[in-house]
């Protein structure tokens, strides 16, 4: 069938059958590429989300455990209060004036800070 053909039209028909053959390979990579996203997408949904609530719940687990154990400090009922060096009495709120400070330079030029 080619032999009987001119040239012209031999290298018009190879050059028709490399086009749909490219055209083939082609959709077969968007093919592959859309199976891989949605896998993707599977392994994100599944796996990292319930991942990340996990690494939360783990956070907010630690952050209990610190607060109990500061609790138990100012517990007198409990032994790890006597290790723990603040008053275990119950005290008023410290005013916020004490704990501003007041910059106020020396005659030498040195800075020195002062509770107000």
């Amino acid at each position: 069938m080619l032999k009987n053909m001119k040239i012209g039209a031999r290298l018009f028909f190879l050059v028709g059958v490399l086009s749909l053959l490219l055209i083939a390979i082609g959709v077969l990579g968007l093919r592959g590429i859309k199976m891989a996203d949605d896998s993707l997408e599977t392994v994100y949904n599944d796996r990292l989300i319930p991942a990340t609530l996990l690494a939360k719940i783990d956070s907010l687990r630690r952050e209990n455990i610190r607060e109990l154990l500061l609790a138990s400090f100012h517990d007198p009922k409990l032994a790890a209060s006597k290790l723990h060096e603040a008053d275990p009495t119950p005290s008023p709120c410290i005013p916020m004036q004490w704990w501003q400070t007041d910059r106020r330079s020396t005659s030498s030029g040195i800075s020195t800070w002062r509770p107000i």
